[in-house]
């Protein structure tokens, strides 16, 4: 009797704070994860589409070297 929790009846408002609280920190992490994943993926591709251009580079300049070597052998030939 005595010993009755005064709170008995009361609505309890901290239970739904809790609620709001632990599901906006769920979407946050979820949605963190999912952008720093992203972010991962998307750095992976840059970084090979920068070295698939720094090797066509290489080639390029490789084959204008060629390019400009192939008529001195072809005049020193003939002469």
């Amino acid at each position: 009797p005595h010993l009755r929790p005064r709170w008995r009846g009361r609505r309890n408002h901290f239970f739904p704070f809790l609620f709001i609280v632990r599901n906006s920190t769920s979407l946050f992490l979820v949605m963190g994860l999912s952008v720093a994943l992203k972010m991962t993926v998307r750095w992976f591709e840059v970084d090979n589409e920068r070295k698939e251009l720094a090797k066509a580079k290489s080639e390029a300049e490789l084959q204008n070297l060629k390019n400009q070597i192939n008529p001195h052998f072809l005049l020193n030939t003939l002469n």
